[in-house]
């Protein structure tokens, strides 16, 4: 950058990257427990619903005291797909280019984990260790999540080694990481008037899931990539979320007699981007973001659910492209 544009770079920068980040953790955080709390009541109402034609099913098809998974016992063990994010093209310093504005933006970056855990009635031991979740600031996340009756099942490539010794327990769980980038746009620049921007960037992942149900136990779950740009005042005062999407890799809702699935994917270059409307004075928090949402029902007498997923994921570089809206007619 040359001089006019590194001081242009300074101006957008001119932030408190610790109070941004605090009020960030927040605004992420109330957003994931919002949308938690609405599929934890969803999930009651439907077991509640299902489980008067359920209940009948397995009176009709005795198990005998042999659970479906005894019959796949001697089967060979599930193949996860491994777990390995190509690490995307770097740039060592941010780029910028006037006109329209041209932003492209290298780590350091922002970054956060949220996670919710609620373990419904019936659970047979606390709740512990189901989820591992990590962002760092090069730009690289990743995550391991689990519910349900999961004991030795396990997704290996991602999280602690050795993985995470899940206890059984009857529940449900979700999780995302993030990294992003703050900015605002100097009073002054816009002389009152607004821009809109669009921000981008370019992200390799890979992921892999694995679910199973027995006696029909309810398994459901997604793994998923997006973004959510939260917009505060200039005393970071949160004012609202002006984009939050969520695209979904894979989703499951497994009720059987005796089941199972491990599907998988990988990307090495997905581009995600989005626009927004943006004023001077307001500070705007731009996210690149993973997650999931898993749930399992242990239910052993009567036969059990399970639901994992785990996933790595990597952003080389941030892109903001500026423009100034045109007046009215």
């Amino acid at each position: 950058m040359n001089a006019k544009e590194a001081a242009f770079y300074k101006a957008i920068r001119n932030l408190d990257s610790d109070r941004v980040l605090a009020a960030s953790k927040v605004a992420i955080d109330a957003l994931a427990k919002s949308a938690f709390d609405k599929r934890v009541a969803s999930l009651r109402e439907r077991m509640a619903r299902n489980e008067v034609s359920y209940k009948s099913l397995r009176s009709t098809f005795p198990s005998n005291g042999r659970r479906p998974a005894d019959a796949r016992a001697g089967q060979a063990p599930r193949q996860f797909n491994p777990l390995h994010a190509p690490k995307v093209p770097r740039l060592r310093e941010p780029q910028m280019r006037f006109g329209s504005w041209h932003l492209v933006d290298v780590p350091p970056f922002l970054n956060l984990t949220s996670q919710n855990v609620n373990v419904f009635t019936g659970a047979t031991s606390p709740p512990a260790n189901q989820v591992a979740v990590s962002a760092d600031a090069s730009g690289d996340m990743s995550f391991i999540i689990a519910a349900g009756d999961g004991a030795g099942t396990f997704i290996t490539g991602v999280g602690p080694s050795p993985p995470i010794d899940y206890f059984q327990n009857n529940s449900a769980a979700s999780c995302s990481a993030s990294v992003g980038q703050a900015y605002v746009v100097p009073e002054g620049v816009l002389a009152g008037q607004q821009a809109i921007v669009r921000f981008s960037a370019s992200v390799s992942f890979s992921w892999t899931a694995f679910w199973d149900s027995e006696w029909w136990r309810l398994a459901t779950g997604d793994v998923w990539i997006g973004m959510v740009v939260n917009r505060f005042n200039s005393n970071l005062t949160w004012v609202d979320n002006p984009v939050n999407f969520q695209t979904m890799l894979q989703t499951w809702s497994d009720e059987n007699i005796g089941d199972d699935q491990a599907p998988g994917g990988s990307s090495s270059g997905l581009e995600l981007a989005c626009s927004a409307l943006v004023e001077p004075g307001f500070i705007y928090n731009c996210w690149i973001c993973i997650g999931a949402d898993v749930f399992g029902q242990m239910e052993v007498s009567t036969g059990s659910s399970f639901s994992q997923a785990a996933m790595t994921a990597n952003v080389g570089s941030l892109v903001f492209d500026t423009s100034v809206c045109p007046e009215p007619f």
